[in-house]
């Protein structure tokens, strides 16, 4: 299965294609593994398959949220704001100066949001490209079994390795999957 892009901002949808290119290899390199070697990737194309459908529902968010981002800038906003600040020196009037400093907090809320979700969405882009590293380097482990290559020292002695990092993955997938979704409710 291959993750939709469509209707996503291109700066998404290309790292998307990259995390489905390299979980595509992946799998395909997993598919040449000996058959006598393959217990080294138990599991580990029903995970990435979990990851990818995760994945997949976050790039919605992640859609949403760069929408929101995009259609509140962080210049305009703090452009607002700088023009409250000056009205408020310049209002006379009680009423209006608490108007005013009303609009000036709900400014500065609304920029302080603004680099929450800022944040989320740095955090989504870097689970991205941890994904695709780790797809990258198991479809080389596998590649190398699949080549008569010799197992790394690591690999030799732990053969849950390549399925404990496609599980790690996976869960920082799903708290992450967690975290765009509370904070898309939000905008």
């Amino acid at each position: 299965p291959v993750i939709d892009t469509t209707g996503l901002p291109p700066s998404i949808q290309r790292e998307l294609e990259g995390v489905n290119t390299a979980l595509d290899q992946m799998q395909a390199a997993i598919a040449t593994v000996p058959a006598d070697q393959r217990v080294l990737f138990a599991d580990v194309e029903e995970q990435a398959r979990q990851v990818r459908d995760a994945v997949a529902r976050m790039a919605r968010s992640a859609g949403a949220l760069h929408t929101y981002l995009a259609a509140n800038r962080a210049e305009e906003l703090q452009g607002r704001l700088e023009g409250l600040k000056q009205r408020l020196a310049a209002a006379q009037d009680d009423a209006a100066r608490a108007e005013i400093g009303a609009a000036i907090a709900a400014a500065e809320a609304q920029l302080a949001r603004r680099e929450q979700l800022m944040a989320a969405l740095e955090r989504y882009r870097a689970t991205l490209r941890g994904l695709q590293a780790t797809a990258e380097e198991l479809a080389g482990r596998a590649v190398n079994l699949a080549a008569g290559g010799e197992l790394a020292a690591d690999e030799a002695f732990d053969e849950q390795s390549s399925a404990r990092r496609i599980t790690e993955l996976k869960a920082s997938v799903a708290a992450l999957e967690e975290v765009m979704r509370v904070e898309t409710e939000t905008i």
